[in-house]
């Protein structure tokens, strides 16, 4: 059994260190986008244009969620019951 709970604690710090380098490769790429934008239109157009970029990927993936929550919640309760 404590093979498993090591196994398993192993997991989990791989897949955080996992986490934590995709966040960092995001950031990289969103400040290379920046800089690659800047010498084209500006700093402050770049910035405009790459937060308006991620705003509307945010908006995207928030309306997708609500979606997904609404289906959840319409097949989970009916009428206002817990099936």
């Amino acid at each position: 059994m404590i093979a498993v709970g090591n196994a398993a604690r192993k997991i989990a710090v791989l897949g955080l260190w996992a986490f934590v380098i995709a966040v960092f490769a995001l950031v990289a790429l969103v400040t290379g986008l920046l800089m690659a934008l800047s010498s084209l239109v500006g700093p402050w157009w770049a910035t405009a244009i790459v937060a308006g970029g991620l705003v509307l990927l945010a908006l995207g993936a928030v309306l997708k969620a609500r979606t997904h929550w609404r289906r959840i919640k319409q097949r989970l309760f009916i009428d206002g019951e817990a099936k």
